[in-house]
């Protein structure tokens, strides 16, 4: 009943694609290059981040755009972790929308040394 309630009330916001399976629509969303994903390890699926450890300092939890894979921002985090001597973890939230500050306790608790950390994203993220 709450399922069918839900999708009720949000159909007019969202419609058909909203409630299809990911894989269905995928073309719909930015896939990253091959070059994006070098050094990166195969985790293609899955919601385990990519991190990027270029100081042990300050901390960074980027959160990726909505219809943009992840690993597309992998080149910009990878810098940004060098040149700021900083840790840049990549989020890759579930269903790609970052929407609780529970997803980023979980992602900073990965480094506990870090004690300042901020937080960026490009689009919902």
């Amino acid at each position: 009943v709450g399922f069918g309630q839900c999708i009720v009330y949000l159909w007019p916001y969202f419609g058909l694609q909203s409630f299809l399976i990911p894989g269905l629509i995928r073309s719909k969303y930015k896939s990253a290059t091959p070059a994006a994903r070098v050094g990166l390890p195969a985790l293609r699926y899955g919601w385990s981040p990519y991190e990027f450890i270029g100081g042990d300092d300050v901390g960074l939890v980027f959160y990726p755009g909505a219809a943009v894979e992840a690993a597309a921002y992998a080149p910009l985090c990878r810098r940004v972790a060098e040149e700021a001597k900083a840790t840049v973890v990549l989020a890759r939230p579930p269903l790609r929308f970052a929407i609780t500050t529970a997803g980023f306790r979980k992602l900073t608790a990965r480094h506990p040394g870090i004690k300042t950390w901020a937080v960026g994203g490009h689009s919902h993220g």
